[in-house]
């Protein structure tokens, strides 16, 4: 399949999405941020990794040594509801996720060099978890065609 058959179909997919950026707090502070007409809406949030991961605090442009925890604390909640899936990205430190039931899903960006030159390792540390709303591997890749 070319180019332009995939362009055509992910146009598809995305023709109801609404993206919005901002201050994730503003976002999600209400019903009428997160209402979706089709009934269920997607929050993706990545935080500035805690201050307890061991990073360099100061390399985000506005960093906050709190956010991250503040995340995962209204997720938790919000991931009690069926009408939103949520993904929330980070290192360990969103590792208790898993006992509200998220799901996680370890990824690696290969070992890059930090802030510095110096490489970490961190790459290797990443991770999405996925709220109980979620439905996995029964949802087609975004990218996938139907012939």
């Amino acid at each position: 399949v070319g180019l332009m058959q995939h362009m055509i179909h992910l146009s598809a997919r995305l023709k109801n999405v609404r993206a919005r950026c901002g201050d994730w707090s503003r976002m999600v502070q209400s019903d009428s941020a997160l209402h979706s007409h089709w009934g269920t809406a997607g929050v993706f949030l990545d935080p500035p990794y805690a201050a307890t991961t061991g990073r360099d605090m100061g390399c985000y442009a506005v960093d906050s040594a709190t956010v991250a925890g503040d995340v995962r604390a209204w997720a938790v909640e919000a991931g009690k509801r069926a009408d939103l899936r949520i993904a929330v990205c980070g290192y360990e430190e969103h590792d208790d996720l898993a006992s509200a039931g998220w799901s996680p899903h370890k990824w690696s960006t290969g070992d890059h060099a930090a802030k510095g030159g110096a490489s970490r390792g961190n790459g290797r540390r990443e991770c999405v978890w996925f709220s109980p709303a979620c439905i996995g591997a029964a949802q087609p890749s975004l990218f996938e065609v139907a012939s």
